[in-house]
Formats: structure tokens, C-alpha cells, sequence
């Protein structure tokens, strides 16, 4: 099965919360399902792992190091440094990479054909083919709403595995519970 239907934009509030049209015709802001399950999560090791990152980088920048001297008292200047540090060691790298494959895998579920990719990135599209082989997506990047809770978000897919639907996530890199 291909699926094709494309998600219209949903409009949002500046916190990102998805506006809903209820059935009454009023509209209303649900929570968004990452901030739900945001309030759950530890994100201690993501931190340590930004602080490291920001180490590193000020390590590469000589340049930053003597801005941190300059700037001390200053807590604009200084978060921008530690982006300015981030960047030096390539923070966002695998963030890059993990989007651009999020965007390859839809093309693939929709039935789409990729030329002309890096062996690595032909070997990883040939590895999630792989381990998606017996789910059939019915819904790729979906808003769904929960009315009971007032939560709505936008699974990856929906695919449907021996009969019955579930929700999948997708993910790259190392995943941790």
C-alpha cells in the first residue's frame, strides 16, 4: 500500500500548541504530546551530554575561551558563546542526519524512489525496509487528537501489524530508557 495523503498545516499559538476546531465550531489550543510526556521524562543525561558538547567545542575555539573571560557577567553573551561552542563541535550533526533520514523514510513509505544517496545512508534506508517489512503504514505525520485530555500531536506513522494498528516512532541514533 502507498500512502499519499499529504497533512495540511495546522495553525499553532506561540507555544507551538496545535489549534483545534472542536465540534461545537469553537476553537481551543491542545497541549502538545511532547510536552505531556515531557513533563515525565528525565533529561539529565541530555544535559550532561550538552555540557560535554559545549566542553569540546570551547576546547576547538580558542577564540571562545577568551570571550568567556570577557563576557563572565554577561548571561546573553555567554549563552551565546555556548551555542558558538555547540556549533564548533558539530552538536547538531546527528540531529541533521536524524531529520534528513526521518524525511527519507517517509518518501520511501509513500512508495517514492531515492537515487543517488551515500553507501551509509543506502545502508541505514536498506536497514529500516528491512525492519519495517511486515508494517503497512496507514498514516504518516497525522494529527491526532485526544479530546479527554486535550492533547493532540503527530505520530510518525500508523501502521498497521497483523491485523491491528499501532503507532510508530521513529528514531536514529542511540535511544535510552
Amino acid at each position: 500500500m502507498t500512502v499519499t495523503s499529504v497533512t495540511p498545516e495546522i495553525p499553532r499559538d506561540r507555544f507551538g500548541r496545535p489549534q483545534i476546531v472542536l465540534p461545537d465550531g469553537k476553537r481551543a489550543y491542545y497541549s502538545r504530546c511532547t510536552t505531556l510526556v515531557g513533563a515525565y521524562e528525565d533529561t539529565y543525561n541530555l544535559e550532561a551530554w550538552k555540557m560535554r558538547q559545549a566542553a569540546i567545542g570551547l576546547s576547538l575555539r580558542p577564540d571562545l575561551q577568551v570571550a568567556v573571560h570577557a563576557h563572565k557577567d554577561d548571561k546573553k553573551r555567554l549563552n551565546d558563546i555556548c551555542q558558538e561552542a555547540l556549533d564548533a563541535a558539530a552538536s547538531s550533526a546527528a540531529a541533521t542526519t536524524g531529520t534528513a533520514l526521518h524525511a527519507l523514510t517517509e518518501q520511501i513509505d509513500r512508495g517514492h524512489t531515492i537515487d543517488g544517496l551515500p553507501a551509509d545512508v543506502e545502508a541505514d534506508l536498506a536497514a529500516y525496509k528491512q525492519a519495517t517489512a511486515n508494517l503497512e503504514p496507514v498514516l504518516i505525520e497525522q494529527m491526532m487528537v485526544f479530546d479527554d485530555w486535550k492533547v493532540a500531536g503527530t505520530p510518525d506513522r500508523v501502521v498497521r501489524y497483523e491485523g491491528k494498528f499501532y503507532i510508530a516512532d521513529l528514531k536514529t541514533g542511540n535511544v535510552e530508557y
